[in-house]
């Protein structure tokens, strides 16, 4: 059963505007007014509901969100990577990963020479993804037996069996 309001008819002009609107690009803002100008009435909520369930949902990284604090004079902004795309994370190239670990480290201290602590726990938070993806994309270690204290042992107690059994085969005495 649906829940809320019966949905706008946007009929076949309308539905063909929110199509170019998505192909576009355009804002709920420019979408109310290039349906306005066909004669149908929506909201800019409305608007931007519609767009986004069309293009899926999208999530916008906290990353991408501007910081409400304001940077201490003689501070530059850290410098931002073109995009952290965080449902892609884990296809990135550890050079690219390690640019962005780096960004966010340095986002952090910014921000907390700022006293804006939200945005310090949001680049921790984008710090430990990133590291995460970073410890995926590497190869496992290499596993060394003669690293593994029980297969030291085993080794040693073979050893002596074999070094006993040689004795007895060829007569010597233990």
């Amino acid at each position: 059963m649906p829940r809320g309001r019966e949905r706008i008819a946007l009929g076949t002009k309308g539905e063909a505007i929110l199509a170019k609107a998505i192909e576009q690009g355009l804002t709920a803002e420019q979408l109310v007014a290039r349906l306005k100008a066909v004669g149908v009435t929506m909201s800019v909520r409305t608007a931007g509901f519609r767009l986004s369930e069309k293009r899926g949902r999208q999530r916008t990284p906290r990353v991408d969100r501007k910081s409400s604090s304001k940077t201490a004079k003689g501070s530059p902004p850290a410098k931002r990577p073109t995009s952290v795309d965080l449902e892609n994370l884990d296809k990135a190239d550890p050079m690219t990963l390690e640019q962005w670990l780096k960004w966010a480290e340095r986002a952090a201290k910014q921000a907390a020479d700022d006293g804006n602590l939200p945005m310090v726990g949001a680049m921790g938070r984008l710090a430990v993804q990133i590291s995460e993806a970073r410890r995926k994309a590497l190869p496992p270690p290499e596993e060394n037996p003669e690293d593994d204290p029980d297969l030291r042992a085993l080794a040693a107690e073979t050893t002596t069996k074999l070094h006993r059994m040689v004795d007895q085969v060829l007569g010597a005495k233990p």
